[in-house]
């Protein structure tokens, strides 16, 4: 017989799943799952098991899932209390107005 082992990818991805079930803010992927612009997947491979990805970049790792969890969690906090990129921009740009008194 062969080996029937589990992939630990899957495994972590349950873990994630029971973690996550009642959390606000969280929804499944197709590889993992999701909260604001991130998501978080579970690797087969030894090292690090869950990985934080923002589009195609890979931009966190941990080995914990409620480590990688608080990782995702305080990014996308982060991300909805700053400003989007032109409005940053036009902030930085504004030039104060200086009152003259007659």
């Amino acid at each position: 017989m062969g080996d029937a082992s589990p992939d630990p990818a899957a495994i972590r991805l349950e873990v994630l799943a029971r973690m996550l079930a009642e959390r606000d803010g969280w929804t499944p992927t197709e590889a993992g799952w999701g909260i604001g612009p991130f998501e978080l997947v579970t690797r087969s491979a030894p090292g690090l098991s869950y990985e934080v990805w923002r589009g195609p970049r890979c931009i966190a790792a941990a080995m914990l899932p409620r480590d990688a969890i608080a990782i995702c969690e305080c990014l996308a906090q982060a991300a909805r209390e700053r400003p989007s990129s032109p409005q940053r921009l036009f902030d930085s740009l504004a030039i104060p107005l200086v009152h003259h008194t007659a």
